[in-house]
Order: C-alpha cells, then structure tokens, then sequence
C-alpha cells in the first residue's frame, strides 16, 4: 500500500505597494498600480490580479472601464513585482477608490492583500486670500 502525502504550503503575501492607503492624487497620478508578491519557498507564483472599486459610484474596474456590478479581478503583468495600468482618464475627479490585490501559487494556495484607498481630485486649490 502507497501513501500520498501532501505538505500543506502557507498562501502567497501581497501587497500593495501603489498607491499608498489614504493617500489624495491628482496630476501626480503615475497611472500605474503596483505591489509585490512572494511565495513559500516549495511554490511559485502562478498569478496575480488585481481589483479596483470606485467607491464613490460603487462600480467594479473591468480592464476598460468602471462598469462591473461586482468585485472583479484583472490580470497583472508579471507576478513578484507585478503591476496594472489605470490611466488618469478613467479615474472621476472627486471620487474614492479602493484596490485589492490577489495572488495564487503553483499549489493553488491564494493570498489576499489588505485594501488599499485613496482619492482622486483634478480641482485646483481655491486661490488665499
């Protein structure tokens, strides 16, 4: 008789590393997320994705638009050091957005990064007087 032993493997870290929770952007908007994954040691990372709430609309970002009723993930480039595009354009003056990241690796094992939010504002200061 064979035994089969599976050897339970810890789910990846994620996290976040663009933009930074609680921060205001505007014309200094890169338009690039970031973050960084890493993995046990037996396993690698299969993928990452990534999603993104426009709180104040309470719309999902679909990989073109914010136009999802629901959580939706997109895909990442690359995986460690991964990272998603999110022009200006598609980001509503005045408005609060939250981003999820999640990672799976080779054993099928997902991890979770914390939320991250931030708001998005292109108003130009009042003049002082």
């Amino acid at each position: 008789m064979s035994f089969t032993y599976i050897i339970p493997t810890a789910a990846p870290t994620v996290s976040v590393t663009y933009p930074v929770n609680g921060t205001s952007y505007g014309s200094d908007w890169t338009g690039t997320i970031t973050g960084t994954v890493s993995s046990a040691a037996s396993t690698t990372v299969a993928s990452t994705e990534v999603a993104i709430e426009d709180t104040s609309a309470t719309k999902w970002w679909s990989g073109t638009a914010f136009a999802a009723s629901s959580q939706t993930f997109v895909a990442a480039t690359d995986t460690t050091t991964w990272m998603l595009a999110l022009a200006a354009e598609n980001l509503t003056s005045g408005d609060s957005y939250s981003v999820i990241a999640e990672a799976t690796d080779s054993a099928g094992d997902v991890g979770t990064s914390s939320p991250v939010s931030f708001t998005y504002g292109t108003a130009s200061p009042a003049p002082q007087r």
